[in-house]
């Protein structure tokens, strides 16, 4: 019952059946803290177990495998993300309802309240998302091994592609002076015969004349 006299926002109206005032306010700035904070403490260590049971499961397929982001430990996401829900969520929750209570009552168009609303939102948003990791306890620096790793690849398809253009230049140029061999006796085979017949059409011009000499 007294939960339910205390204002989910320090900035909501009061009415006609809820008269706020500021202990009651102040009251359900905490109640909300202590609200959030159970939900993201389960939050955070239901993920911090999902994960880790999501690696054992990987490592056992592969006994090698190492995550490129190692994981949280449970007790550290579970208390990190319920700190994190009551402090900076909380804030960011009743500094969002006061802005919102005040646009709609001093906007005179829906869509100026709604477009408004949506940055804000999107900016709030933002803004926690940049510390949550560290809150929770989640590195964002890429393992070392994964590191050297990509660096060993990034090698690997430099000197393959080195030797892949090697290779496809060598056959090319071997097929090239094969080719121009073949041309060269070809042309030899059509140049034999032809230098048989002029020789040959020679030697009989060369008769004929010793035959007129003698009869002559």
């Amino acid at each position: 019952q007294m939960l339910a006299n205390l204002p989910h926002c320090v900035f909501d109206a009061s009415g006609p059946l809820r008269q706020y005032s500021n202990t009651a306010r102040l009251g359900g700035f905490f109640a909300s803290m202590a609200q959030l904070s159970a939900v993201g403490a389960l939050a955070g260590g239901a993920t911090a177990l999902a994960s880790q049971a999501a690696v054992q499961l990987h490592q056992k397929a592969d006994p090698e495998f190492e995550p490129s982001v190692p994981v949280a430990d449970v007790g550290r996401s579970s208390a990190g993300l319920g700190a994190f829900s009551a402090v900076n969520a909380n804030t960011r929750y009743q500094l969002l309802g006061g802005m919102e209570r005040y646009l709609f009552g001093h906007s005179n168009f829906m869509w100026t309240y709604m477009g408004l609303s949506l940055l804000a939102r999107g900016a709030f948003a933002r803004v926690g998302e940049l510390s949550r990791p560290w809150w929770q306890g989640l590195s964002q620096e890429t393992a070392a091994s994964h590191v050297a790793h990509a660096k060993k690849l990034k090698r690997v398809r430099r000197k393959v592609n080195k030797s892949g253009t090697a290779s496809s230049t060598l056959p090319g140029a071997a097929a090239h002076q094969q080719a121009a061999a073949a041309a060269a006796a070809a042309a030899a085979a059509v140049a034999a015969p032809l230098g048989d017949s002029s020789s040959s059409s020679l030697d009989g011009a060369a008769a004929a004349e010793q035959q007129q000499q003698q009869l002559g």
